[in-house]
């Protein structure tokens, strides 16, 4: 191992999210760069964890490497669902389940369950499973939380304090995660593809794809600034649209198309096909 230091937790991935979570709880003073270990193979990953201050090894550990790991108590898994069977086999040969008092294993993973993770990993095990955004990168996340495999609520104050470093957090039965993954999880890709199809449709009207592409950015961005939350109370977009929304206006005419077109309908079919994606990565 590269550092003769006692982690208490051990990071799986160090990708943009994983990365996102560790400098966030570490800019809080969640967590201290010294008491972390990094598992990752991606060697640019690994470059960035070490840059944040953080140990990264790639490979199996030797068993003279293992004793420095038995002072773990906590776990993140931010690597993604394909890659679970793989990590569990790593985290199992490097013994990181024998702490006398368990481990607290948190997952960012999509559909996989918490009764899988304890299953997979060894006994002593307590799970909370998290559904964080990539707006996390930049401090503006939303993440799901929830009590997993014999978690206590101490364990969920840990990691809604974690993800609270990155942006809002809610907690939620882990029945309604895969729920949560389709609002929230993949909810980014929907504004950007709607900030797409912006875009080209006032290109197609005229205007030049580059200052069509800025006018649709900085429309949703203001947007959303509005509908963020004032005074811990929330802002209707329901009330905000119709305010803006006059009868018989042009903000009328382009909503009235929209709702012609089946766009709530839409919505719906495509939040239900992420949220079965979800259960089917955790089945598979």
């Amino acid at each position: 191992m590269p550092t003769t230091a006692m982690p208490t937790i051990a990071w799986f991935g160090y990708g943009n999210m994983g990365r996102a979570i560790a400098r966030g709880a570490i800019a809080s003073g969640s967590i201290e760069p010294a008491d972390a270990i990094v598992f990752e193979p991606d060697v640019d990953a690994a470059a960035h964890a070490r840059g944040d201050g953080i140990a990264a090894v790639a490979a199996a550990l030797t068993d003279a490497d293992r004793p420095n790991l038995r002072s773990i108590s906590r776990v993140m898994l931010a690597v993604k669902p394909q890659s679970w069977p793989t990590v569990a086999a790593h985290w199992r040969a490097a013994a990181l389940h024998s702490a006398e008092s368990g481990v607290l294993a948190i997952s960012v993973m999509a559909g996989v369950s918490s009764q899988a993770i304890a299953q997979a990993i060894g006994p002593r095990t307590r799970v909370v499973r998290a559904m964080p955004n990539t707006p996390a990168m930049v401090g503006a996340g939303m993440t799901a939380v929830a009590a997993g495999h014999d978690a206590t609520a101490e364990d969920l104050r840990v990691a809604m304090s974690l993800f609270g470093s990155v942006g809002e957090v809610v907690e939620l039965p882990e029945t309604l995660l895969d729920a949560a993954t389709a609002l929230s999880g993949s909810g980014p890709a929907y504004f950007l593809l709607l900030c797409e199809a912006m875009a080209d449709a006032a290109a197609q009207l005229g205007i030049s794809p580059d200052v069509a592409s800025r006018m649709a950015r900085q429309t949703l961005l203001g947007t959303a600034t509005m509908l963020a939350f004032r005074d811990n109370a929330p802002v209707s977009p329901t009330a905000l649209r119709a305010r803006v929304t006059s009868k018989g206006g042009t903000t009328h005419a382009a909503v009235t198309a929209f709702e012609a077109g089946g766009f709530h309908d839409l919505v719906q079919r495509a939040l239900t096909a992420a949220r079965d994606r979800g259960r089917e990565l955790g089945s598979g």
